[in-house]
Parts: structure tokens; sequence; C-alpha cells
């Protein structure tokens, strides 16, 4: 009899843990090359040759863009990653990735590397979400830190919302380039950075 409810007892204790492992543990990573087109809404990607892919984008998984390439996305989807090699261009057009507690711990957009460029287009809204700490704790929307570079063009807006309050990190590298689209050109994106 009890070793019958210790092998139940153990039983629902592995059970249990996997309900509550998070869902990012399970998250996958999807390559984007150049020439790609990803609406994010469906998950379809338009390839460079005209020929498409359907992708299954799950809450946490992460779509990098290869060092490189020129890449478009559109459409909404919550709880991703996107992540830019070095000499990436990337055009958000009417993108809106909000992050909740099922992608927390990283921004919704990182660029690494020098030689970035961030074409808006439409409307974006891009939101991190932090778990709450004590002290301060901030997750950026747009991470553009460390060697990382980047120039923002086009006619768009993106509205940038740091999660777990405060300024996100990265908020002065965009307000900088706000700055130098300002003094270059009369028609160029809106950055709004909460």
């Amino acid at each position: 009899m009890k070793r019958g409810l210790s092998i139940l007892l153990s039983i629902g204790i592995v059970l249990l843990s996997w309900m509550t492992t998070p869902s990012s543990v399970y998250a996958e990573s999807h390559t984007l090359n150049d020439g790609d087109h990803l609406n994010l809404a469906t998950g379809v990607v338009t390839k460079a040759d005209d020929s498409t892919e359907t992708l299954t984008l799950s809450a946490g998984d992460t779509i990098s863009v290869t060092s490189g390439a020129e890449v478009v996305i559109t459409g909404t989807k919550a709880d991703l990653y996107i992540n830019c090699g070095a000499g990436t261009t990337l055009t958000l057009d009417s993108v809106v990735i909000i992050n909740t507690s099922l992608a927390s711990g990283a921004a919704p957009l990182k660029f690494n590397g020098s030689g970035n460029k961030l074409i808006l287009e439409g409307e974006s809204t891009l939101k991190s979400y932090a778990l709450p700490y004590a002290g301060t704790y901030v997750i950026p929307a747009v991470d553009v830190t460390g060697s990382a570079a980047l120039t923002i063009e086009g006619t768009g807006e993106l509205i940038a919302v740091g999660g777990g309050g405060g300024l996100p990190r990265g908020a002065q590298e965009l307000a900088a380039a706000r700055t130098r689209m300002q003094e270059q050109s009369s028609s160029m994106a809106e950055i709004s950075l909460r």
C-alpha cells in the first residue's frame, strides 16, 4: 500500500512539474534570411524567390534574422522575440508585439553588432514584460546595447514600451538616432519611448 501510494505521489509530482514549466522552456528559434517577408499573424514567410513557408509561432519563440539580411516583418503576435545579427536591415511594417509573462526576460527586438538599420513603416508597437522584482529591473522594448549600433529610417512610428517601469535600456540610443534623423531629414520616423 505504501509503495503504491509512493508511486502515485511520484507520478503526481512529475505531472505537476510539467504543468508549471514555463512555455519558454519549449520555445523554438525560427531563422529569417535575406529577402524574407514574415507575417506574424499567419506565420507565413514569403521568400525572395516567392516561395512560401509557414512557421508555427508560439509563446517565447525567437525569430533570428541572419547577419547582413534585409527582412520585412508585418502583423501582430504576442510573446515573441526578434534577434537581429550584425548588418541587418529590418523593416517593421505595422508590427505589434506585446510580451507578457510568457515571454519575459528579454527585449522583443534586439540588435547585435554594427551596421544595423531599422526601417519603420506604418505604426508599430513593441512592449516588453519584466517579472516584478525588488529594486529596479527594466527590460527594454528595443535592445541596442553594448557594441551594437542602429540607424533608424522610414516614415512610420514606433511605440517602444519597456517592461518593469522606467526608461528602457537602449532608450538613449533610440533618442540619439531620432535626433540624428531630425537633423538629416524632414520626413522621419516617429519614435515614442515610454
